[in-house]
């Protein structure tokens, strides 16, 4: 007879709501306490109270069910195992039918499982679950799946005290229950088997923890249950693996399968290949592709061996492989013509990538994303930026929309190709057509540009609207370039005032070492040496690592503001020693510029050898200092020469083929230039053309647009000048110099000049003396004048040996000596006289005695800058131009010579005055002129200061 059921007013207990009405007293009062844990007496008294006084099975499930969580809550696992076997198995083990005691519910199930998982009764557990399993496989396959989903997180979970040694106990069952549940244990496609997978893909956490433990489970597995239900637990784990990109515990399980001969599946071979080619490990990833022949199954396979083949730089069996798609009657898809095609755009292998693009049109496939990314990364890298435009146009023609990284790259070529004007159309075009794509990445070339062009007005407006009208918050990368572009526009005081804004406004300033490096080269360039030491002490405190850029402003520091390159060198070299991370070829290529310019050869070649030893990169600048180094060592016998030419050319040829350890696949115009304009200064003006014609047959074609740019370049036009005016070959040189001005007005008038750019000021620099001998041999002295008012009005470097040497062809005709007194008077007569009086004090000081010091000559001493004249008639200039000045008098009578003085000494009052300092003695009839005008004369010579005309 049942007994009658209460439901106890017990509030805030963990008791069951419904208990035996006759209980007895001691028993309810052990159910009621408060503590969650109970004594082992007090676990034993229950399990005998539920077993013998009152057996559970006269419960109801859902009441039955309700003590049974309750025993669970009070942590009484015991209890609860010991009622659960008793009500679920017979006498002989097994589990009992279901006519002879009610049905168990799911849920008592699950906490008998939990409570043999917290027990550790794990041979217990796995009877249990295998026995489930058998009798319900057919019926109840996802009560299954939760039962052992709940069995893993009672096994697995850290939170509740297990360790690897639950794991491994866990491991070492799953296989055979999920055999028996769905004839396999082999889970490694993830969608198609994302219930099956669930039921382990929680213990991902553990089992990367577990190492070379996970051995003892394949172990157990191939020992108990064979080979193949081992290796079908493998493939799975890697597939979980895969999923959180946990290479390491992927390879030792390869390790362990190919160790011991499991079975592999294509998937085993799929995901190793892959994880070796995240590894970096491309020969690797060949290796176990040709090794285990009877796993190419799929088709991923042959994709990842493309990319290591490519990696590796085996194009022979890169080729071979693809070709072999052909052998086989299998013809490459348009995803593998691309992954080759992506390969081969990296090593800028520009014909192989076009062929491939001509042959997939040829079998009539669309190009896809990765075929024009392909296409439009060759080209640039290649320096083909015409081609670069051709092919971004293909993403309109098959409709595929561009990423960021297509706009970034075609964001460079005009960056390359110095088109502020274009990159501003292009991102009015994506602003209009894909807004959302444009990132700050984007804006930072454009500045970066900016930068080249001197031009801090667009570089404003730029930072500006990046923030009003795109929402871009601009980061530490953008200041630092608007600093940079603040301090090439020669606005020093911008950059410094955007500096200390960055550092006030920042919480953590020195999280952001690039904003720093910008503005260090103020300091150095501004000799500021405490400041300089100030921020190179505290970055090097408080910023988390250091980088390459700042070792170069330690370097310009060394040179520029300590003057002392030795420093810099020792820097160098110990940096090599200790941090060679922190070294690049930039650092070699600063040194190397300062020992240029002292002309120590030997120290270049030296510091070369060492980026050898190294296997240092270098570019184009490190080539041209290595070079010019070499010139100027072999240049003493004619010989020697010939020896250089030989090597230059090997060197063009190394750079042509890809053979030499440079950065870049093309060389920049001015290695080739410089050399030709210093063959032609020294009269080997035969071997200069001869270097330039083997310089661009060796490095261009005939057609292609990279010879054309090469022609356009101003430092090939400057080459080409001075070529044409060592040769003396008027015609071409006056059609280059056109070209040359016409070039100047494009850019002058580009939309986007806002500003000057700085960088123009000294284009004329080493090719103005050929342009006066061009003038002076086709007798068009009257266009000298006119060339100085250009270069005055654009605000081109005018330099002191220009002017002088202009002034004394303009002396040597009558139609232009009056201008070449006036730019003698008003630029450059007065730096004469003071450099004159100067050396003259100078060579008398011994003259003089410390009470009687010229007060000209102290203030020198004083301050030397102040007394020094950038501008100044050489003493060459003056004696010719007095000499002209004599020949042109003698062309007239005594009463012309008179007006003619006087006029000159009207309108050039300071370098008459020089003139007239002495008797004109080659000049006819001046002891009469001395004579008509002797009071002005002695004034003059007495007072060597400027007298009035009126006095003449």
């Amino acid at each position: 007879m049942k007994l009658p059921l209460v439901v106890p007013k017990i509030a805030k207990t963990c008791v069951p709501k419904v208990l035996p009405a006759a209980m007895d007293q001691s028993i309810r009062s052990m159910i009621c306490k408060q503590e969650k844990n109970m004594s082992q007496t007090e676990m034993a008294t229950l399990t005998s109270y539920f077993t013998d006084t009152f057996p559970i099975q006269q419960l109801s499930a859902g009441n039955r069910q309700l003590v049974m969580k309750w025993l669970a809550k009070r942590n009484a696992y015991e209890v609860l195992a010991k009622l659960e076997t008793d009500y679920l198995y017979s006498a002989s083990k097994l589990l009992k039918d279901e006519r002879e005691s009610p049905q168990a519910t799911l849920q008592e199930i699950r906490l008998y499982l939990k409570a043999l998982a917290r027990l550790r009764r794990y041979d217990e557990l796995d009877h249990l679950m295998s026995s489930l399993i058998k009798k319900y496989a057919l019926t109840k396959t996802r009560d299954m799946l939760l039962l052992i989903g709940t069995v893993c997180h009672e096994c697995c979970s850290p939170a509740l005290g297990k360790n690897s040694s639950d794991v491994i106990e866990f491991y070492k069952r799953w296989p055979a229950w999920m055999k028996l549940l769905t004839g396999h244990a082999d889970f490694s496609q993830k969608k198609e088997n994302r219930y099956n997978i669930g039921t382990i893909i929680s213990t991902i956490n553990v089992v990367k923890k577990l190492d070379e433990q996970i051995y003892k489970v394949f172990d157990y597995l191939k020992d108990t249950h064979g080979p193949t239900l081992c290796s079908e637990f493998g493939s799975t784990l890697m597939s979980i693996l895969n999923r959180d990109k946990d290479t390491k515990m992927i390879q030792l399980i390869w390790e362990y399968k190919h160790a011991h001969q499991l079975p592999l599946s294509s998937y085993d071979l799929t995901r190793i290949m892959q994880t070796k080619i995240v590894e970096r490990d491309y020969k690797g990833a060949v290796n176990v592709y040709i090794n285990n022949p009877s796993a190419h199954l799929d088709v991923k396979q042959f994709d990842y061996l493309l990319i290591a083949l490519s990696k590796t730089y085996d194009w022979s069996a890169l080729q071979d492989q693809f070709n072999a798609l052909f052998g086989i009657g299998k013809l490459p898809s348009i995803e593998q013509y691309g992954i080759v095609m992506a390969a081969l755009a990296t090593q800028g292998e520009l014909e192989s990538v076009d062929q491939l693009y001509q042959q997939l049109l040829r079998r009539g496939l669309i190009p896809n994303f990765m075929v024009i990314r392909a296409l439009l990364e060759v080209h640039f890298r290649s320096g083909d930026y015409r081609g670069c435009f051709e092919h971004f146009e293909l993403f309109d023609k098959y409709g595929i929309s561009p990423s960021m990284g297509t706009y970034t790259v075609m964001f460079n070529v005009y960056k390359k190709i110095n088109d502020i004007d274009g990159a501003l159309r292009f991102l009015r075009k994506i602003t209009n057509t894909n807004k959302s794509m444009i990132r700050e990445k984007h804006f930072l070339v454009l500045m970066q540009l900016c930068s080249k062009f001197t031009n801090h007005l667009i570089a404003e407006e730029l930072f500006n609207i990046m923030q009003t009208n795109y929402d871009i918050t601009p980061s530490a990368s953008s200041v630092a370039v608007l600093i940079k572009v603040y301090l090439d526009s020669e606005q020093d005081m911008k950059a410094l005032s955007l500096f200390k804004k960055f550092r006030k406004e920042t919480e953590n300033p020195f999280k952001n070492i690039e904003v720093f490096n910008a503005i260090l080269p103020y300091f150095i360039k501004t000799h500021q040496i405490q400041e300089c030491e100030s921020l190179f002490k505290e970055m090097s405190i408080h910023c988390e690592s250091l980088d390459a850029e700042y070792m170069r402003n330690f370097i310009r520091y060394f040179i520029d503001a300590k003057k002392d390159v030795d420093a810099a060198k020792d820097l160098l070299f110990s940096l090599i020693k200790s941090n060679r991370s922190l070294v690049d070829e930039t650092l070699f290529e600063r040194v190397m510029e300062k020992y240029d310019e002292l002309e120590n050869d030997q120290m270049i070649i030296e510091l070369y050898r060492l980026t050898n030893e190294i296997d240092m990169p270098i570019n184009s600048k490190i080539l041209l200092y290595l070079m010019k180094a070499s010139y100027r060592v072999h240049v003493i016998q004619e010989e020697n020469l010939n020896k250089f030419l030989e090597l230059f050319e090997q060197t063009l040829t190394s750079v042509s083929n890809g053979t030499l350890n440079i950065t870049t696949n093309s060389i920049h115009p001015s290695i080739i230039n410089w050399f030709v304009r210093s063959l032609s200064k020294s009269h080997l003006t035969d071997r200069a053309i001869e270097l330039l014609n083997k310089y661009t047959n060796i490095l261009f074609d005939d057609k292609s647009p990279d010879k054309l740019r090469f022609d356009t370049q101003f430092t090939t036009m400057r080459s080409k000048l001075v070529y044409y005016g060592e040769c003396e070959q008027w015609d071409n040189f006056e059609d280059i110099f056109e070209d040359f001005l016409n070039r100047i007005e494009y850019l002058e008038n580009r939309p986007s000049r806002t500003v000057r750019n700085l960088r123009m000021k000294s284009i004329f620099n080493g090719i103005l003396t050929y342009r006066l001998r061009n003038l002076v041999a086709r007798k068009k002295f009257e266009e000298i004048p006119k060339l100085i008012e250009y270069l005055h009005k654009h605000e081109f470097t005018i330099t002191n040996q220009f002017l002088n040497e202009a002034v004394s062809y303009m002396f040597l005709d009558s139609r232009t000596i009056e201008e070449a007194l006036r730019i003698s008077n008003d630029k450059l007569i007065h730096g004469f006289n003071l450099l004159n009086k100067k050396k003259h004090l100078q060579a008398n000081e011994y003259r003089y005695n410390r009470h009687d010091t010229s007060w000209l000559l102290a203030q020198v001493k004083k301050n030397p800058g102040k007394f020094s004249a950038d501008m100044h008639m050489t003493w060459a200039t003056f004696t010719d131009a007095t000499c002209a000045i004599d020949r042109y008098l003698n062309k007239f009578s005594l009463e012309e010579k008179d007006n003619i003085l006087r006029n000159f000494i009207e309108k050039y009052p300071y370098f008459m005055k020089s003139y007239l300092m002495k008797e004109r003695e080659l000049v006819k009839d001046w002891k009469q002129i001395e004579s008509n005008h002797a009071n002005y004369f002695k004034k003059l010579r007495d007072t060597k200061r400027t007298v009035f005309v009126s006095e003449f």
